[in-house]
């Protein structure tokens, strides 16, 4: 009777910490999660208040970048290679343009045969991923969409790791390509090189000042101070390009 008694009192003494244990057991797991929230919380807020800094950052850089080329021989400085280039030249005939060889630096994107083809219909704006050029693009997809073509630009799709490759496809894939300079975006300035060394029709938007000089202009730049001349500046070029 005695070891029975003692394991009854034993069970017992068990059963009465059980609660106790579920108790101090469930407050550990739920702080382990409240601490895990609050961790999750503090890094998304950060990434958060981090992308607001860089795009205020990113927004003095293009304004700063806008007023150190306000005066010609700043802008001219800024621009001299598009200016000077062949590509501008009134005597360029756009009958020079072909097809794009599959050459190592294609390859080397892990680009196919296929990504070659041009769709006809098909126009690439380069823009800096900045929501303060939203209008712009807005602008040019809509004069784009007017005279039939479509009109995108590199960040309308989700990608992961290297984005260059999916930007130099579309560049192949477009009857055309529109570079948008202003803010002087270095990414902008790469794909432009890309293009040009692509052999592809181009055509270079960039808000004109009226400190810079209507001379410098060629058929291959558009200059406009609003979306109205914009709109029927790039028309004119479009056309020219692909009549």
């Amino acid at each position: 009777m005695t070891d029975i008694t003692n394991i009854q009192l034993v069970f017992m003494v068990v059963a009465s910490l059980v609660p106790a244990l579920f108790m101090i057991l469930t407050s550990f797991i739920n702080k382990l999660k409240n601490n895990h929230r609050k961790e999750m919380y503090d890094h998304e807020k950060k990434m958060i208040e981090m992308e607001v800094s860089r795009m205020h950052y990113e927004k003095k850089l293009y304004d700063l970048t806008e007023k150190l080329s306000m005066s010609e021989s700043r802008y001219n400085d800024v621009n001299h290679l598009l200016f000077k280039s062949p590509l501008n030249s009134d005597n360029y005939s756009e009958k020079k343009y072909s097809a794009v060889n599959k050459n190592n630096f294609i390859k080397s994107m892990g680009l196919n045969d296929d990504d070659l083809v041009v769709d006809n219909k098909l126009i690439f704006m380069m823009t800096p991923f900045n929501p303060i050029f939203n209008d712009d693009f807005h602008a040019v997809r809509d004069v784009c969409s007017r005279v039939g073509f479509k009109c995108i630009r590199g960040d309308e799709e989700n990608i992961t790791g290297n984005i260059l490759p999916h930007i130099i496809k579309k560049i192949l894939k477009a009857r055309l390509v529109i570079a948008n300079i202003n803010g002087r975006n270095p990414n902008v300035f790469y794909e432009l090189g890309i293009a040009h060394a692509l052999n592809k029709p181009t055509i270079i938007i960039s808000k004109s000042e009226s400190s810079i000089p209507f001379d410098i202009k060629s058929h291959r730049i558009v200059f406009y101070k609003n979306n109205e001349q914009l709109d029927s500046n790039l028309i004119d070029s479009i056309l020219k390009i692909v009549s």
